[in-house]
């Protein structure tokens, strides 16, 4: 198995030399002892992992501080290269603190970071909070949760665990907020996806919202729900978390050398730059690494109903112009697709990755409605002159509805937006309602960020107006506001 695992790397022309460190991975025996091995690496002629029972050591052939007074240490070694994740490095397994220690080359930790995850037994953390912050902007408001954590006023909130696809439902104590939740992670759980009813009846901060969002794992999706007093803004933030069967930290099941949270650092590197996941060669090609479903071999085969024998000769077929020095190697089982090829050829490959199901999670949709007054009829908002009545916003996910209402029927939202153009234009279909009457009815293309003026009318003296400001939030803009 060693001699394919080096097979691939040298087929791919990268260098078998890396920065090496060390990491502690949370494992139990168990995890070592699975013989029907089905990690990253699966070998053609169908071979299995060996059953392995690591040896006891005197002393670990390595220092780290993961080492310590009574530890009972067995080595692993022979047992990460027997499943094809280990080079030259060490793996000693610690009986007292139940992690196995690794002194490799990235490369391998992320190969073993893959097999071990499998074994892991975790759940969803959802956690939602409320604040009311003082001043109300025309637009979205800009939401940097340290800004709102210090100039808001945190009002109760609710956290609890629930299993994927599972529906938890919390209320506090004197039921004052309720929330209902079903949640499910994307992307090798990077990215988690959340259906919810938000229930508020505390004093003067009345309101139900329903809806969809997505954000990134560990990072809170901030939310404006609106102000009904013109005075202040309420903020409502939702963060979904993995956590172990213990309640512990997920991302805890990894530790460095050096400290630090090295999965949640990576993890939001990769969605920071989701675009720029490739590495530029030498030879002017580019070298990229795809996850993708068990169904892909099957849909690159029937797109053109090919009956091709080999990845090469199915994506030459599904378009993808291969040159003879392209390196390309697809490990069907574990859904791993690693490329070396022109610029132009890996966009094509990425094409075909996304008619596949393959693509970004969606943005976060959305729309602030807002109530102005002024002495003259409005027609530039950066010379001011007005004053905020109220406002309303939706936040959603494409072609979902978000159900928002203030007080007992008092401000009403009902919002439907599509992403449209180059992502920089939302269609929406919106309805707002104050005091049971119907107040606006929209249906209406804005450009992101751009107030728009959806209805004016002559109130007395005043001038009232109703102010579009549409926005496209993906997941690098949920991040960069969450952290």
């Amino acid at each position: 198995m060693k001699s394919w695992v080096l097979l691939i790397f040298v087929c791919l022309g990268i260098s078998l030399k890396g920065e090496v460190e060390t990491r502690a991975y949370r494992a139990e025996l168990k995890s070592f002892e699975y013989s029907g091995y089905s990690g990253p690496l699966v070998l053609p002629n169908g071979e299995s992992a060996i059953i392995y029972k690591g040896e006891a050591m005197k002393e670990a052939p390595f220092e780290s501080r993961f080492f310590g007074e009574g530890d009972g240490l067995l080595d692993y070694t022979g047992w990460a290269r027997s499943v094809g994740i280990l080079g030259k490095g060490a793996a000693v397994y610690n009986e007292r603190t139940g992690r196995l220690v690794v002194r490799a080359e990235a490369r391998h930790h992320r190969l073993l970071h893959d097999y071990l995850k499998q074994f892991l037994v975790w759940q969803f953390r959802a956690e939602v909070r409320v604040f009311r912050v003082p001043g109300v902007v025309l637009g979205r408001r800009d939401l940097q949760v340290a800004a709102v954590e210090k100039e808001g006023e945190e009002l109760p909130g609710l956290s609890g665990l629930v299993m994927p696809g599972q529906t938890m439902e919390l209320r506090t104590w004197e039921e004052s907020l309720w929330f209902e939740a079903e949640c499910q992670g994307w992307f090798q759980d990077t990215t988690w996806e959340c259906r919810f009813n938000l229930v508020s009846e505390l004093p003067e901060v009345e309101f139900s919202l329903k809806s969809s969002v997505v954000g990134a794992m560990g990072v809170p999706t901030m939310l404006e729900l609106g102000s009904f007093d013109g005075k202040s803004t309420l903020v409502a933030s939702l963060k979904v978390s993995q956590v172990l069967a213990d309640g512990s930290d997920f991302d805890d099941w990894v530790q460095v050398e050096k400290g630090g949270n090295v999965l949640l650092e990576e993890r939001l590197e990769k969605d920071l730059h989701k675009n720029r996941e490739w590495v530029d060669l030498e030879n002017g090609k580019r070298h990229q690494t795809f996850v993708l479903p068990p169904t892909f071999w099957e849909f690159i085969t029937t797109v053109e109903g090919g009956k091709a024998k080999n990845i090469r000769e199915l994506l030459k077929e599904n378009g993808v112009a291969l040159q003879d020095d392209d390196r390309v190697i697809w490990l069907k089982q574990s859904g791993l697709l690693t490329v070396e090829m022109s610029p132009l050829n890996l966009e094509l490959l990425k094409g075909i990755t996304t008619v596949a199901g393959i693509s970004d999670p969606p943005p976060v949709l959305g729309c602030s409605y807002t109530l102005v007054e002024s002495t003259e009829k409005l027609a530039d908002f950066e010379k001011g002159g007005f004053r905020v009545l109220r406002k309303i916003c939706a936040n959603g996910l494409p072609g979902q509805r978000v159900d928002l209402k203030f007080g007992e029927g008092d401000l009403e939202l009902g919002f439907e937006g599509q992403v449209s153009g180059s992502d920089d234009f939302v269609d929406s279909r919106a309805t707002i309602r104050f005091g049971k009457k119907e107040v606006l009815k929209s249906e209406a293309e804005g450009k992101v960020g751009v107030p728009m003026i959806l209805k004016q009318e002559k109130v007395g003296e005043v001038w009232q107006t109703w102010v579009g400001t549409f926005s496209a939030r993906f997941s690098e803009d949920t991040i960069k506001e969450g952290r």
